[in-house]
């Protein structure tokens, strides 16, 4: 079996993978069955290299989310700036619809940061901390994400 498809099948039976301290930890192990234990076994150099490897797949599929979607070319520093280095690592953990919700997020925020308005952000919401802000929805809100980047300066 191939080592992204033991990740792959890790996932699916609900458990996460990381590296803690040069070793690969599967959580809960309680839940790791035999086969899946052996494939791992059989696997374990590639798949930590997989793991290892993430962070900057991650990164990349931001990255294009941020060309595709906001219509800008945004930076490998750019985006891992954004993120820590353990969130980046949990995201081996995701599906591909939830990396991408997650690559969107991360262009978007990048565009805020860069003092430009959000594609399809054509609407004001009423943030109780920065008042009348561009967003893509109409509604009252406590936070916003115009208040993350203020917080972030």
């Amino acid at each position: 079996m191939k080592p992204k498809t033991v990740i792959h099948n890790l996932h699916r039976a609900g458990l996460r993978l990381a590296i803690r301290g040069g070793h690969l930890g599967v959580d809960p192990i309680a839940q790791l069955g035999d086969n899946l234990r052996q494939h791992i076994r059989e696997q374990r150099d590639a798949i930590v290299l997989a793991v290892k490897n993430a962070p900057a797949q991650l990164v990349h599929l931001a990255i294009v989310a941020g060309n595709h979607e906001q219509g800008m070319v945004f930076t490998t520093s750019e985006i891992r700036r954004l993120q820590g280095h353990d969130d980046l690592l949990d995201a081996i953990n995701c599906n591909r619809a939830e990396l991408q919700g997650w690559a969107s997020a991360l262009a978007i925020r990048a565009t805020q940061r860069r003092g430009k308005v959000p594609r399809g952000w054509n609407q004001t919401a009423q943030c109780k901390q920065c008042g009348s802000v561009p967003a893509h929805h109409n509604q009252a809100v406590l936070s916003c994400g115009w208040c993350w980047l203020r917080g972030d300066e």
